[in-house]
């Protein structure tokens, strides 16, 4: 009998030294999940700062509308800068926010959160601006690890302020490899290493401004003038290109090279040829889109606007909406041609490329290309774009590609 009342009491001891080391572990399980739940990147602490910071967003900006509307109402409907301060001085005291022109809008910043006030006024909740981390922004890394001779030591596009070196220095880059780095934003404070740095007068209003008021007013970007190297995009974009009323509106002026895997949002309008991504071309383009609003008084084209040599085009596409005015024509040979792809091309190859965007043009309008030439080979492209042409001599090689009906043509 004893021996079996001690085995009894040494199993319930067993079974009761089991069962706290399970009650432990079920507790500490329990102390994670609670501690998770908690602080968790969706805890509950985590999104009660959310929720305070996003009460806080808005109410600053609900304040920065009052005093956009009351600068408003002060000047009869206009909106400027010196308005708008004078009524965010009263809301948010002097020195405890900043104000910058950015297009036709304004960007302000309270608190580090950056809000953007559009041009009718209204104020969207933007990002908190970044500082820079760009060791060698602004020079295309020159001087740094690479020297843009081969492929591996391409040159390397970070910020906006490389794009400016680029134009202000074209002929150091010529003939180099060049890539863009990651999306970069002319409107967006982040993409700068320094947005309020006062250089020149690039945009030509005859006052020296901060770098962000300069690029996206006024004439805006000045085009980089020549370029006969490789420039890849490696699927990144340049968002919010703005050029007004220079003679030729794109990202590169004249381009000999190879450019590929570029996405380009543009706003644009010269006096002579306008085109998202070459004004001017005898190169190759690669996998490259255009989207935004694209006008010129003679040529306009989504990818490129004229070819001055042989060109080859593959697996571009544009979605931009594109007017070609020719208010000024007075003869013939001057062209007023507006195409989703490449306005005017007597010897080149477009393949695999397609349009959705609105063309206009005084005299030919197209989807991919407004010229019809022995030299000119349009395979597998296609347009669903709305295509119309003020002249008369659109022939069925324009009106088909207007209609939307695919065109493939062989050699």
């Amino acid at each position: 009998m004893k021996k079996r009342t001690k085995k009894l009491i040494e199993n319930k001891n067993g079974i009761t030294l089991i069962a706290l080391v399970i009650t432990i572990i079920v507790l500490l399980i329990l102390a994670s999940v609670t501690i998770q739940t908690l602080t968790g990147d969706n805890g509950l602490l985590n999104k009660a700062l959310d929720a305070k910071q996003t009460s806080k967003e808005a109410e600053i900006r609900e304040r920065i509308q009052l005093a956009v509307t009351a600068a408003k109402t002060n000047k009869l409907g206009e909106l400027n800068k010196e308005s708008i301060e004078e009524e965010l001085t009263k809301e948010f005291g002097e020195n405890n926010y900043e104000l910058v022109i950015v297009g036709q809008g304004y960007i302000i910043i309270v608190d580090n959160i950056q809000y953007k006030i559009e041009e009718n006024g209204t104020v969207q909740t933007g990002n908190q601006p970044n500082e820079s981390n760009i060791e060698n922004a602004g020079d295309l890394s020159k001087g740094g690890q690479y020297d843009g001779t081969t492929e591996e030591t391409a040159y390397r596009i970070t910020c906006i302020e490389d794009l400016v070196e680029w134009s202000n220095n074209y002929n150091n880059y010529k003939f180099k490899y060049i890539v863009l780095e990651n999306t970069v934003d002319f409107n967006s404070l982040a993409s700068y290493k320094d947005y309020k740095a006062k250089t020149t007068d690039i945009n030509g209003n005859g006052k020296i401004e901060e770098l962000i008021t300069e690029l996206t007013t006024e004439k805006g970007f000045i085009p980089i003038e020549d370029f006969i190297g490789v420039f890849d995009g490696k699927n990144n974009e340049i968002r919010n290109l703005y050029i007004q009323k220079r003679d030729y509106a794109a990202l590169i002026k004249g381009s000999g090279g190879e450019i590929k895997k570029l996405g380009v949002i543009v706003k644009l309008h010269s006096n002579l040829i306008s085109a998202g991504i070459a004004s001017k071309t005898s190169g190759k383009f690669y996998d490259c889109y255009v989207n935004g609003l694209i006008i010129s008084e003679q040529e306009s084209g989504g990818i490129a606007g004229q070819a001055y040599g042989r060109v080859s085009i593959y697996g571009c596409y544009n979605l931009a909406e594109i007017k070609s005015y020719g208010e000024e024509v007075t003869s013939d040979w001057i062209h007023a041609d507006a195409a989703g792809i490449i306005a005017t091309a007597r010897n080149a190859t477009i393949i695999n490329c397609f349009n959705l965007g609105n063309i206009t043009a005084k005299k030919r309008a197209a989807g991919i290309c407004s010229t019809d030439a022995n030299n000119l080979r349009v395979i597998n492209c296609y347009n669903k774009g709305n295509v119309k042409s003020e002249g008369g001599n659109a022939r069925w090689y324009f009106i088909r590609f207007g209609m939307g009906i695919i065109f493939i043509k062989f050699m």
